[in-house]
């Protein structure tokens, strides 16, 4: 087993999920956008909308941190 000294242990970076959700969700939300303006007319296309909004904005401020 290998003993790691400090300046190694500071370098250890972990997974970030919110980051790994924020690029999967623009993936999805450029195909899914589509989709949500065809059901505009229907109200779960309004909730679609407003989910899908409040998501990418919140994705869009934790990127400019």
């Amino acid at each position: 087993m290998k003993k790691l000294n400090l300046i190694e242990m500071e370098s250890i970076k972990g997974g970030d999920r919110i980051d790994n959700f924020c690029q999967g969700f623009g993936a999805a939300a450029a195909v899914y956008g589509v989709g949500i303006l065809a059901n505009f007319w229907n109200p779960v296309g309004w909730g679609a909308s407003a989910v899908a909004a409040v998501i990418g904005a919140g994705c869009a401020a934790y990127g400019l941190r």
